[in-house]
């Protein structure tokens, strides 16, 4: 269904709603490889179609504050939602119509280092800014392609000094403000040469403060400029294999530099490198976990947590990056023969370690191992023991590390 019949909008806004939504190309993916160390793993979701809290009905746009708070944009419900970083439903806020601090089709949202949250109100051609509690501060914008004017406002991003960055999709360009929406500068035109733009849907900041990545969404590529719209870089290109797009929707950066891309026609996300190189790529379409239909939105938080919009979903899903187990306490290595023994081996990773086993050599008689890493019993011979221990998850290869205890004499 098209994104103006879901909203049941007609005349400019919907037919440019219409050229926006999602052609499903078919593009061939390459067969799927093994989960390796430093890929991202399912860590939770939240979300389902409807209108009370915590549901979500086609929601655009998703932002992460400096405490791991989620801000959602339920667009079809012409609201805000907050939530902690496990997906607990913390207030709500907003209501359709164009008065101060109302929505028609809020699409993007970013929240800046002092908390002040900024909404691209899509259906009304203007930028809403709040705290970070939903308390209403100032609007700006309105219909038109002059300075300060937008055509389809999308994505939005805020800089470290709390400069604005919009991708006035529709005007095939981006514009830069102050925090309280003063205008600045401009970029872009249409077309697909470097630096041009056709329908410009996301936008980030680099940590460093110096490049702003654009979603050139019709040109399934992501542009790179200076903050003063200096074209640097492309990224990427229309297809289906790692570093390739379909409709590049959202974007978000981390700590360490790295983009990340919400690949909406491809149904997955892809994490490029400050170099340009990519490093990780997950997702399928379906309805599973781990699973996208239209991710249109990522954010990423403190804790290196990506939280990605499933859009067609009506979900929130939340990944980190896979880490092979690691041993992390060893049991005791002393024991006496009929004495109970109590003592565990620990390890840490994720996904959690789901099982520990003993692979070779043997525990001392009368002690076992349980799967969680307990090891107890009675020691019924003295002697030296020497084994291996393996800790297991789901997805990475096995960790193994030897041990030893000594059973002393009565």
């Amino acid at each position: 269904m098209s994104l103006a019949r879901r909203f049941r909008i007609g005349g400019a806004l919907g037919a440019a709603l219409t050229a926006l939504a999602l052609s499903l190309s078919v593009v061939a993916a390459p067969p799927a490889r093994a989960v390796q160390a430093g890929d991202y793993a399912f860590e939770r979701h939240w979300g389902a179609r409807g209108s009370g809290d915590g549901e979500l009905w086609s929601p655009q746009g998703i932002a992460v504050d400096s405490s791991e708070n989620v801000y959602v944009l339920d667009t079809r419900n012409y609201r805000v939602q907050k939530f902690s970083a496990t997906g607990a439903y913390l207030g709500q806020w907003g209501a359709q119509g164009d008065g101060p601090g109302e929505f028609d089709v809020p699409w993007g949202i970013a929240v800046d280092r002092s908390g002040n949250v900024y909404i691209t109100d899509t259906g009304n051609n203007r930028i809403h800014k709040y705290d970070e509690e939903g308390v209403y501060l100032a609007s700006w914008g309105g219909t038109g392609s002059g300075d300060g004017e937008f055509d389809f406002p999308a994505g939005i991003a805020t800089d470290a000094v709390g400069n604005v960055y919009v991708a006035d999709a529709f005007n095939h360009r981006v514009q830069k403000f102050t925090s309280g929406g003063a205008y600045l500068a401009q970029w872009g035109s249409q077309g697909a040469w470097d630096g041009e733009l056709n329908a410009p849907s996301g936008i980030a900041v680099n940590p460093g403060g110096n490049l702003v990545y654009v979603a050139d969404t019709r040109n399934h590529r992501i542009e790179e400029f200076t903050v003063a719209g200096a074209f640097v870089a492309t990224i990427g290109g229309l297809g289906g294999r790692p570093g390739r797009f379909v409709y590049p929707q959202g974007l978000a950066t981390d700590a360490d530099g790295n983009l990340y891309v919400a690949d909406s026609g491809n149904d997955r996300v892809q994490v490029v490198g400050p170099t340009g190189a990519g490093i990780a790529v997950w997702g399928s379409y379906g309805d599973r976990a781990g699973q996208f239909s239209h991710p249109n939105g990522v954010a990423v938080g403190r804790t290196g947590r990506a939280f990605v919009l499933d859009t067609e979903n009506d979900r929130v899903q939340s990944f980190r990056r896979t880490t092979r187990a690691a041993f992390t306490a060893a049991p005791k290595s002393n024991a006496r023969v009929g004495r109970a023994y109590a003592s565990a081996v620990r390890a840490t990773g994720f996904p959690a370690v789901s099982r520990f086993s003993v692979v070779s050599g043997s525990l001392p008689s009368g002690l076992r191992l349980s799967a969680t890493g307990r090891i107890t019993g009675t020691p019924k011979r003295a002697g030296t023991y020497r084994f291996t221990i393996r800790a297991e998850n789901t997805v990475l290869p096995a960790a193994t590390k030897r041990f030893t205890i000594a059973v002393l004499k009565r």
